[in-house]
This record gives structure tokens, sequence and C-alpha cells, in this order.
């Protein structure tokens, strides 16, 4: 039994079952991609499910408000996600790889998930999971796209979708980046990082990103029993989401003065939270 066919095989018995693979529904697959960007899968579950209950279609969708749109996606946190999926909606939908590249919030990967999966497209699309089982099946550091170029041979004449998916399935569950399951892999035999105990140095972490840290004061004006907020302007971090007031604070500035910018210059400290976004 080939490659192929021995991850496909595995894939049939022991893919987890998620929502998103329980349909062929462009729409709710496009969906489930964005959502899935930088976020885990058991976080996404629940709110893949709210958000398709309340907008079934992609015409639906176009004709929400971005309010509506933004209320149902909160909690799930890098809510640009959430405007591209508004602003895509409103769009011809393509049924390509290079066609989805066009539409907002969409790149490459996300493009070739969907159209494998959606259209059975013959396309390979790479993540880590999908990084991690390639280099290590092949015993050797590899780049996005000659992984992606090594998954497509390997596809033979398998679905792309449920290749693409299946890929991925072995990464999240068994080729794990720490403590992988080897012994229950079903490629272990042909796996070169196996035979040669090199798994827990393939793939090689890729470089990290140089920690920015900013302060920022808020504060919660209450009056009268009720909360005062803002809607934070375009070209700001969350833009047109809702928060409490609030400024960043300058390199040397200290909260004195900021209060003063806010216009809060008798608030009273109530402690400091820290929150972390990518590298920030």
């Amino acid at each position: 039994m080939d490659f192929s066919r021995k991850l496909v095989t595995w894939y049939r018995a022991n893919a987890r079952d998620l929502p998103w693979r329980r349909t062929s529904n462009p729409y709710a697959i496009w969906v489930s991609e964005v959502m899935l960007q930088q976020t885990q899968v058991a976080t996404v579950v629940p709110y893949f499910e709210n958000f398709l209950a309340r907008f079934p279609s992609r015409e639906s969708l176009a004709g929400a408000h971005e309010q509506e749109v933004l209320a149902v996606w909160q909690g799930l946190g890098y809510y640009r996600r959430a405007k591209s999926l508004c602003l895509a909606s409103k769009q011809a939908a393509p049924s390509t790889a290079e066609g989805l590249t066009q539409l907002p919030g969409i790149g490459r990967y996300t493009s070739r998930a969907i159209a494998s999966m959606a259209f059975g497209e013959r396309v390979a699309c790479v993540d880590g999971n999908v990084r991690r089982v390639i280099c290590r099946f092949f015993g050797r550091n590899m780049t996005d796209r000659e992984c992606e170029s090594r998954s497509l041979d390997l596809m033979a004449n398998s679905k792309p979708g449920e290749w693409n998916q299946a890929v991925m399935e072995l990464g999240a569950t068994v080729c794990l980046p720490k403590s992988p399951r080897c012994v229950s892999c079903p490629l272990k035999k042909g796996c070169i990082a196996t035979s040669e105990g090199s798994q827990g140095s393939l793939p090689r972490s890729r470089a990290t990103h140089a920690v920015i840290l900013q302060r920022h004061l808020c504060v919660c004006p209450i009056a009268a029993g009720e909360v005062g907020i803002r809607r934070i302007p375009e070209g700001e971090w969350w833009a047109s989401m809702w928060e409490f007031p609030r400024v960043r604070l300058g390199a040397d500035e200290n909260m004195e003065d900021a209060l003063l910018r806010l216009g809060y210059p008798n608030a009273t400290s109530i402690g400091t939270h820290a929150h972390v976004v990518t590298k920030h």
C-alpha cells in the first residue's frame, strides 16, 4: 500500500468528527478555514456552528451589518477576519485557489484549502502541521513551497480535499511538535526522521520576532449607573469594535499625564493587566 492510500485509510478511520467535515458547502468550508486561522479547533467549533446558524449563506452574510457579524464573532479574536468575511461575501465567489486569493483575508494556504476541499482542485496546502509531517517524513528541513510540492506529488490519485485534511490531521493528532506518537503513525516505516531519531529537530523553528512592549491606559467612566465606551476608529487595532476610552502611553509618559490627555484627571487606579497580541 503506497503513502497516499496508507494515510487516507488512516484518516478515514481516525479523523476527528468536526462540523465542517460533514459538508461540501463551499460557504461553510470557507467560514471554517477563516475561523481556523491562528485559532485552535476546539475553540472554533461552537463559533462555527453559531455563525452558520445566524448567517447560513453567503447572501445572508452579505446582507448583514458589520456590527452584527462582529457581535457573533465576539470572543474568537483576530476580528479583522470577520471584517474580511463581510467584505468578501459581497464579491463574486471564485472556485479556484488563484481566484480565492483575490478575496479579502484569504492567503495562499486558505485559498488552497478551500479550493481542494470545496471544489476538488488538485492543489496542496501547507500549514504548520503539514510542514512538520512532510519535513519529518523526508528527514530534512524544507520551505513551505517545497513541502507543498512534495505533498502534491504524494497525493497521487487521492481526492485533494481529503488528502490535505489527512496530512493536517496526522500533524495535529500524531506527528506532534513535542512527543510525537510515532508508534501509532501509519507512515512510520517510511519516515526518515523516525529511523534517524531526528523528530525533535525537524522542522527547524522559524525565526521569531522580537517582542514589542506597549503601555496603554484605559479608563472605565461610570455615571448615573451607566458605563462609557467608545467605538474604535479606523486605522487603530480592533477598528469598529467598542472599548473603554484608551490611549497608548508615550515612552516616558506617566499615568497622570495620560489621564489628562483622556480627560479624566481624577481617575483612581483599579489595577493592571497584561495582554498578548502576536508579537506585542
